[in-house]
């Protein structure tokens, strides 16, 4: 098919102080943080709020891009979505015996249009089953680490 393409996305994470960590793009940064209950300093949101807000705007950009193409008049569109951590005894965590997980996502869809109803659940559907952020997650994706040490 024309026009496929493979597109390379970078980051670059870098610990500063205490758990803030600089995350950098294209130019652009950002900082996450854990909250100060946590011993953060909250400096900004901790990684998985971040997770939560990049699938959440992951899916308005893909409804932008698509709704005219599905005849849809989008007037507006907001996503509410939160999860629930399992954290188990972080010594459980730091001897192997236990992992934090994620065990679910909820996400609440508000969607303003003028279009039929049926039309507008099916646009919601388009969007989830169209996001590459929701596809990370919901599917396995391979992970390549590679350690770079260097000893001073």
């Amino acid at each position: 098919m024309s026009g496929e393409r493979i597109e390379v996305f970078r980051s670059v994470a870098t610990l500063k102080h205490d758990f803030t960590v600089e995350c950098e793009s294209r130019g652009h940064k950002v900082i996450f943080d854990e909250s100060k209950i946590l011993g953060g300093n909250d400096m900004g949101m901790n990684p998985v709020e971040a997770t939560l807000a990049a699938l959440g705007a992951c899916q308005c950009i893909i409804a932008r891009l698509f709704a005219r193409s599905k005849n849809l008049q989008l007037e507006s569109l907001s996503m509410e979505l939160e999860g629930d951590m399992y954290v188990p005894d972080l010594k459980n965590i730091a001897d192997g015996k236990g992992t934090m997980q994620i065990k679910e996502i909820r996400n609440k869809v508000r969607i303003r249009s003028s279009s039929p109803k049926e039309v507008v659940r099916d646009f919601a559907l388009f969007i989830e089953n169209n996001c590459p952020v929701a596809d990370l997650l919901r599917n396995p994706t391979q992970l390549i680490p590679e350690v770079i040490i260097e000893q001073t």
